[in-house]
């Protein structure tokens, strides 16, 4: 078989010797590993978000080349024309009527011309033809078709974790929202597959898909249809035929060997897109689910087959059946507890079996509590009962039926677990006297409202506290706004109830970030000092760890916003202690970015707090930010740190700073010129130091960055940015007293460097020529080619200023030196600096008549 015959069984098309030739791709190419006598294997082994996929291998186009993400697809199946993908979008667009133009387009571009303009006069040439609808979808359109089918069957990239279930929460909601823009509903599944299975015999990649379709979502019938489309065996082509073996054997527990995680994404989609269905189909689906993969959200398909029990819609013998054929886990276990109940047998263990395990799982509370809920006249195991019951109060403390479950247990314990038995009517009273208030504020959430009408109608003081504590522990639930939340806050607080503290700050992590926002600022303007009762509050937001469901970024903004909230009073040293011990090694690094940020950080003057600060709270906040620099595991917190301390500026931290300063800069000096990642981060330090000493004008700062003149050895660079940030005529009047009296050739040429790399000034140099030329010439290497360096760049802006009698002295003192100048920033064994005055040019031929004396001629 021939290369583009081989290529045309792996597509179903017939791909000509002229469409291979043209063809840049190197998705058949030899070495690629497909197995083409494995088609179905084949297709999914380039199944990958940013590569080819089978929205394109599989919908009747011919990959030509790909520049980058971007796929450039010929037309076969239809009328010929080649396409253009866009990966960020996955639209496909036409680009030219056929073949042979693209080929003619590709020659021209290689020999030069525009491409855009190419694209443009082509397009004007040949304008899009009008689309005409076939009995059939256009390539392009079932291409779309194929774009949830590539969200389920993408391979998981290198690296990941296939047992990572947020990967697949996220990849399957990619899947599903793509299914929904194509399949609005089931009817129009079924119309649409009616209408088309006339086609299948001899539309193969309209067949393949229907294939998939059917039976990824468990569609037997559908399937069935679809397999009896499809006409004899001996008439398929080898890709449908692949694609029916594979498709057509597919059971509920079947896998994919090329997906490890394949059971439980179907079911993760199937239990999404049971939506569509009309509700009494809905628990059979739940069921499929559940013998697919047990495990992936079992309470929530319990919740729905117990829904079906009740309505009617399934028998017990069909769940019976059902869970026989399903894998052990709790949602099992909660099934079989239940049909026990239901059976009249309440002496069975699968009801405490279930709860064992019930909460181990990350999926919404509320199916939780449904299912212990239908089991619980099953339940003898006390302590088992009471953990799912603590785990259900941190979701709602006053629902009622979790207070009758508390009961429960506690019955079944024979002793005090939550409450003493007296205080259980009146608890149960007061949840159940909360329902209407509940349902009330609901409402307006429903409504798209955010009002607290019904919650201050409330007049028991009792009552309005249970109320609050509600509305809190479910604001992630119910959604309840900013107003809603900042009453329930200060109504909390206004109470001398255990737990009020931990309630306020459950129910400002569950809210949106700009909620949070809002609902922080009302609240901050009542807060009067360190002793009000909002203050534990958001401290307790600073130390609370992100949930499952969270990003590090919302939670950095919660924590921002909570220190801003906290900003007035931050400077009073017994909150500014706890803040730092905060702060403190190895730290948190959620904590710390918001810290940084937020109080610290000159650039933000309305909550940064360093000017209120005593000279020893600023030492020690430099002290933490170098330390996190230095050491904190995380990457990222110590570049932002970084930021911060670049930025730094109090003045009562200048002897610290400057400490630190030279330490660091020895540290770095000693590490090896190949150094590690240890020593990449000292020289970051290094570089913060050096800018947070320059921000900071005090003469003591400024004879500190002098004095680096003569002792740094390596980061020169920063050190001459330093001394070009703090300039002025008092830094160059000392800095030339120093050289006067120390004689230093090394201290000479840095000098020379911040000069004439960072001031940018003739005259300081010129100044500094005039020193220099009363100096006697170094006599170690180092010192001497660095007091070159420094002579040569005096000299420079000496020709500029005419002092020609100073360019004369400074060259013959620089020509009694043998080695070249060398540039501070050069390696010691290099000669990448080149003397300006050695080289052809104006400035040489300047020097040569200065010397000549024909300048003065």
């Amino acid at each position: 078989m021939e290369k583009h015959e081989e290529v045309g069984v792996f597509y179903g098309l017939p791909i000509t010797a002229e469409m291979a030739e043209a063809a840049g791709e190197n998705l058949t190419a030899p070495g690629r590993g497909l197995a083409f006598d494995d088609l179905v294997e084949a297709h999914l082994a380039v199944t990958y978000s940013d590569f080819v996929a089978i929205d394109k291998t599989l919908s009747g186009f011919f990959v030509l080349c790909n520049e980058g993400e971007e796929y450039t697809v010929l037309d076969v199946r239809g009328g010929g024309r080649v396409w253009w993908q866009d990966q960020d979008t996955r639209e496909i667009h036409p680009r030219f009527d056929n073949l042979q133009d693209w080929v003619a387009f590709n020659e021209a571009v290689e020999d030069g011309d525009d491409e855009d303009e190419l694209l443009e006069t082509y397009w004007a040439e040949h304008p899009e033809p009008a689309q005409i609808a076939g009995p059939g979808p256009s390539t392009a359109d079932l291409a779309y078709r194929y774009q949830w089918l590539v969200w389920f069957l993408v391979r998981s990239k290198k690296g990941r974790n296939d047992e990572d279930t947020k990967y697949t929460e996220e990849l399957m909601s990619d899947a599903v929202d793509f299914y929904y823009g194509q399949w609005p509903s089931a009817q129009d599944v079924e119309e649409s597959l009616g209408a088309e299975l006339p086609l299948l015999v001899q539309d193969p990649h309209l067949a393949v898909y229907w294939l998939l379709h059917t039976s990824v979502l468990a569609m037997d019938e559908q399937r069935a249809r679809v397999l009896d489309a499809l006409g004899p065996a001996a008439v398929r082509l080898p890709l449908v035929q692949a694609f029916a073996d594979y498709c057509g054997s597919l059971s509920l527990d079947g896998d994919v060997s090329a997906l490890p995680d394949f059971r439980r994404r179907r079911a993760v989609l199937l239990t999404r897109l049971t939506i569509l269905a009309p509700e009494e189909d809905r628990p059979a689906i739940a069921m499929r689910c559940m013998q697919i993969s047990s495990a992936t959200r079992p309470l929530q398909n319990v919740a729905t087959i117990v829904g079906g029990l009740t309505a009617g819609w399934i028998t017990d013998a069909e769940v019976t059946a059902a869970v026989a054929r399903m894998d052990a886990s709790a949602g099992v276990s909660a099934l079989r507890g239940l049909l026990d109940i239901r059976a009249g047998l309440t002496g069975g263990t699968h009801a405490d079996d279930f709860l064992r395990s019930a909460v181990t799982g990350d999926e919404d509370w509320g199916w939780l509590f449904t299912a212990v809920w239908e089991v619980r006249t099953g339940i003898h195991d006390a302590d088992a009962l009471a953990a799912v019951v603590a785990f259900l109060f941190t979701r709602d403390p006053y629902k009622r039926q979790v207070l009758l479950l508390a009961r429960q247990a506690q019955e079944l314990a024979g002793r005090v677990v939550f409450a003493p038995d007296g205080e259980w009517e009146h608890r149960i009273a007061l949840a159940q006297a909360s329902v209407p208030v509940m349902q009330e504020l609901l409402q307006t959430v429903r409504d798209g409202e955010d009002s607290t009408v019904a919650a201050e109608r409330v007049s028991d003081p009792e009552l309005a506290d249970v109320v609050a504590r509600r509305v809190l522990h479910r604001l992630g639930y119910d959604g309840y706004g900013p107003t809603v939340c900042t009453w329930a806050i200060q109504t909390v607080l206004a109470g001398t109830g255990a737990g009020r503290i931990e309630a306020a700050a459950i129910g400002l992590e569950a809210l949106p970030i700009e909620a949070q926002r809002d609902v922080l600022g009302r609240l901050s303007r009542t807060i009067d000092g360190i002793d009000h009762p909002l203050v534990d509050v958001l401290l307790k937001v600073l130390v609370s760890e992100p949930s499952s469901g969270d990003s590090d970024m919302r939670v950095r903004r919660l924590k921002a916003a909570a220190l801003g909230a906290l900003s007035p009073i931050a400077a009073e040293p017994e909150l500014f202690d706890q803040l730092l011990r905060l702060a403190e090694l190895p730290g948190d690094a959620t904590f710390l970015w918001a810290l940084w940020d937020t109080l610290f950080d000159p650039s933000e003057p309305e909550t940064c707090i360093l000017p209120r600060l005593s000279d020893a709270q600023a030492t020690r906040v430099a002290r933490a930010m170098v330390a996190v620099q230095v050491a904190h595991p995380s990457k990222s917190c110590r570049a932002h740190v970084g930021h911060t301390l670049y930025r730094f500026n109090h003045a009562g931290a200048q002897e610290y700073l400057i400490e630190a300063l030279d330490i660091h800069c020895r540290l770095f000096a000693e590490a090896s010129p190949r150094y590690d990642s240890a020593d990449t981060q000292v020289e970051k330090v290094v570089a913060n130091l050096y800018s947070a000493v320059s921000n900071i004008r005090t003469p003591r700062c400024r004879s500190a960055l002098i004095e680096r003149l003569f002792s740094e050895r390596r980061e020169f660079w920063r050190m001459g940015d330093a001394i070009g940030e703090i300039f002025d005529a008092d830094v160059h009047r000392e800095t030339l007293e120093a050289l006067r009296e120390r004689r230093d050739g090394v201290a000479a040429g840095h000098y020379a460097y911040a000069l004439a790399t960072f001031v940018k000034q003739d005259p300081p140099k010129v100044d500094l020529l005039a020193e220099l030329v009363q100096w006697d010439v170094p006599a170690d290497e180092l010192p001497r080619r660095r007091f070159k360096y420094a002579l040569v760049v005096g000299i420079g802006a000496a020709l500029s200023a005419d002092s020609n009698d100073l360019v004369r002295s400074g060259h013959a003192l620089a020509q009694r030196i043998a080695e070249r100048p060398q540039e501070p920033c050069e390696d010691p064994r290099a000669t990448f600096w080149e003397d300006p005055s050695t080289r052809e040019g104006k400035a040489a031929r300047r020097l040569a008549k200065v010397l000549s004396g024909a300048a003065e001629a």
